[in-house]
């Protein structure tokens, strides 16, 4: 099982849990929006994917809603805010792929 989760997202305020058998094991897929940057439900859904032996894990950047049009400078710098808070919580650089759309 995985772990998904859709930040700031009013229809799916809690992280629900998606079969993910299927791409060989487990993976964590935490979305940020630009709009707002790593927030305290942020870092819970670190400390859960961790509690659940998450693996991989996929950070999608998200631009849609309020976050239309962010400067890409502000994208690159929630990035990096998001590297190093993933580093913090024990993620290296070979089990994250950060995507930004």
């Amino acid at each position: 099982m995985g772990l998904f989760d859709r930040t700031g997202r009013a229809e799916a305020p809690q992280p629900s849990v998606v079969d993910a058998e299927d791409i060989g094991g487990r993976l964590g897929v935490v979305t940020v929006r630009c709009a707002e940057g790593p927030t305290e439900q942020t870092l819970d859904q670190l400390r859960t994917c961790r509690a659940r032996g998450i693996v991989d894990l996929t950070v999608i950047l998200d631009r849609d809603g309020p976050g239309d049009g962010v400067d890409p400078e502000i994208v690159e710098l929630i990035e990096v805010e998001m590297l190093d808070l993933l580093a913090k919580h024990g993620w290296t650089a070979e089990h994250v792929t950060v995507v930004s759309g």
